[in-house]
């Protein structure tokens, strides 16, 4: 049974459910999702760390009354918070162990803000958030990794797809399909990884056959609909994935699992059970991958991380020329414009699709289909060499009734022409002569040696004559 992590304690404080509750009501949606209370408790936790190294002690409840009392104090704390996420030294406090970009420590802060601003704590407009830089260095690592770029000279959009094979032959085959998956749809890897394996199953229980599954459903993030194909290529691998490691199981159970070690009491050892894949899990697989080829290293973006095949899927659809409604349609992007293209016909979106295709696939769908069926193919050749083998036995059997016939054939020119200087007697004698002929052959059947002295048809006729 999972135990529930140490931040969870903060929701009993009455002003971190304020907190919650005002975010549900004033948000667009009207709700909060599970992701973003996490979100938000981790980085209260984090707040509170930064406070008790040196003012241990304070609860979100103290950190209210507090800035009731004296709002320059919560502004002094917001900005020396903000320096400490940065790794900066901060007079009286513990240093952060590790520092983070600036953009992240821009984010944490905007949320500490708001769990003040959701208590009625308001800030003067004196008090701005530190400015986002227009290029995080998660963008700037990925441009060491370009995939997308363009040929002045042929005036031409470049796919690098040799980048992402090579990324991708590291992979084994289940985080192949995820990759696929998330490069074809643009979709978060939480809801990828939320997939259950009749995703892939037909109305009547089999594996589909449809070539690009439809894809249908709500972003986990922000419960905003979305509607988007898994292209040929992914499909494909997805449909072999099933068949190889998840054919025997329900279609409820996850699509994606991990291997887990879990202690049982009946056992009275640690038994490996599967469970549904997580996003950290599918972050620290890329990873390592992307270490593997010289990409990262610590404190450094991945540039092969989850989200950036999101991206990628934007600069697909961008190259294409996709219309921008179908574009943010297929993402899930909450607009009036999105919501209205969700309305349009599946052959609408298919016809855009296509386009972006050639974009979003990594092998190629004739490699797919060769790269995953070796185990049919060799099957395929035993089979045709057993077939060999038989036909070569039937040939032998021919060769040797060939030779019998051939045997024979030379029996029957022989007896001919034996029998030439009789066909040229009965050409040249009357009916009667030829009966007598005949009794002279049955003559001559029991009495061979005569046959060596008959010389032409004159002698076999005074022979007849004789008898």
């Amino acid at each position: 049974m999972r135990q529930p992590k140490k931040r969870e304690y903060l929701e009993k404080y009455p002003t971190v459910k304020k907190w919650f509750e005002s975010v549900k009501r004033t948000g667009r949606k009207r709700t909060l999702t599970a992701g973003a209370k996490r979100k938000r408790l981790q980085f209260m936790e984090d707040y509170l760390t930064f406070i008790h190294s040196k003012d241990a002690g304070l609860t979100p409840d103290d950190l209210i009354q507090e800035a009731k009392a004296d709002l320059k104090v919560a502004i002094d704390r917001l900005d020396d918070y903000f320096n400490w996420l940065r790794g900066e030294q901060v007079e009286d406090y513990k240093p952060r162990a590790t520092k983070i970009e600036w953009n992240s420590a821009c984010t944490e802060r905007g949320f500490i803000r708001g769990f003040y601003s959701h208590n009625d704590i308001a800030f003067p407009k004196s008090f701005r958030e530190p400015k986002r830089e227009r290029w995080s260095k998660a963008s700037k690592r990925d441009e060491k990794a370009p995939i997308y770029g363009f040929n002045p000279e042929t005036e031409e959009i470049t796919y690098n797809n040799e980048l992402l094979q090579h990324f991708a032959s590291n992979l084994n085959f289940r985080d192949q399909s995820v990759m696929l998956g998330l490069l074809s749809t643009g979709a978060d890897a939480s809801d990828v990884l939320a997939l259950n394996v009749g995703f892939v199953k037909g109305p009547k229980g089999n594996i589909t056959e449809e070539k690009r599954i439809l894809w249908k459903g709500l972003r986990l993030k922000d419960k905003q609909p979305f509607k988007v194909f898994w292209s040929k290529e992914a499909t494909s691998f997805l449909k072999q994935y099933v068949e190889q490691e998840r054919a025997n199981v329900g279609d409820d159970e996850p699509l994606f699992v991990i291997s887990e070690y879990e202690y049982t009491e009946e056992s009275g050892k640690a038994v490996k059970v599967g469970g549904r894949m997580t996003v950290q899990a599918l972050e620290h697989n890329f990873r390592a991958v992307a270490k593997k080829m010289g990409y990262t290293s610590k404190g450094k973006t991945n540039p092969f991380r989850p989200k950036r095949f999101r991206h990628l899927f934007r600069t697909a659809c961008g190259n294409a020329r996709i219309d921008q409604g179908y574009t943010m349609a297929m993402m899930g992007h909450a607009s009036t414009i999105s919501a209205v293209y969700l309305e349009k016909a599946k052959g609408l979106f298919l016809r855009e699709y296509v386009r972006a295709e050639p974009y979003l696939t990594v092998f190629g769908a004739e490699t797919v289909e060769l790269t995953t069926s070796v185990q049919d193919l060799e099957q395929k050749v035993g089979e045709l060499d057993d077939e060999l083998a038989q036909r070569n036995r039937q040939n032998l059997a021919l060769m040797e009734e060939q030779l019998l016939q051939r045997k024979e054939l030379r029996k029957m020119r022989k007896t001919l022409d034996l029998m030439a200087p009789m066909v040229e007697f009965c050409k040249a004698y009357p009916s009667d002569v030829i009966l007598k002929a005949i009794e002279l052959v049955e003559y001559v059947k029991e009495t061979p040696a005569t046959v060596k002295d008959i010389k032409g048809g004159e002698a076999l006729f005074q022979t007849v004559k004789t008898k």
